[in-house]
């Protein structure tokens, strides 16, 4: 089970991916690839299986929310329930019109990609602004108030002992982003921009 924790501010939800695979650095469990994007008016998980929600206007209002996504992986074959996946925005858990297709795993050996879904014909890259970007192992459903605090960005490293990985993208500038976490998980910044737009 994983913990996704982020900062996004998007004026468009179209084919909007947030982020997309699961990296074999985080996977302990046999699972697949999360594919977290802002479609049609509506919000969905995919893996294989998906689960969708309905609209709640936070994914293109061009304002800053804190997301919390709580992943439970399933091993390849089984069934995908509901109460597997979790959706928070701003701290609310957010479940209306949510429903799956009661379809099985899918497993895709993809590494961890934010703001793309590098699917053919070519990849959509997330319009908007991501921050604070942290993945942490165990459902954290309890924590999420505490990671939304608008005032000031949550210490993951201090107090997060299950923390796997924390970008903050400070660096202003190039093509590497840094992992907080000091687990090194480096990332590679690939057409996107750095920029001085924060929730705090």
């Amino acid at each position: 089970t994983y913990t996704f924790s982020w900062w996004m501010r998007a004026p468009a939800k179209a084919k909007n991916t947030v982020f997309n695979g699961h990296s074999e650095a985080l996977a302990n469990d046999a699972g697949g690839v999360a594919n977290f994007n802002l479609q049609d008016a509506k919000i969905y998980f995919l893996n294989g299986a998906y689960n969708n929600w309905g609209d709640p206007g936070a994914q293109d209002d061009d304002a800053w929310h804190h997301w919390a996504f709580i992943w439970n992986s399933k091993a390849d074959g089984e069934a995908y329930p509901l109460e597997n996946v979790k959706l928070y925005i701003d701290a609310t858990q957010f479940t209306t019109g949510q429903y799956d297709n009661n379809s099985s795993v899918r497993p895709i050996e993809q590494g961890l990609q934010l703001g793309t879904d590098n699917y053919a014909p070519g990849p959509a890259w997330f319009l908007g602004y991501i921050d604070e970007f942290a993945i942490i192992e165990g459902d954290k459903s309890s924590s999420v108030a505490t990671y939304m605090n608008d005032t000031a960005p949550f210490d993951y490293a201090a107090n997060e002992s299950d923390l796997i990985s924390w970008w903050r993208f400070e660096e202003g500038s190039g093509t590497s982003v840094e992992d907080s976490s000091g687990n090194g998980f480096t990332g590679t910044i690939t057409d996107a921009t750095f920029s001085t737009e924060t929730p705090f």
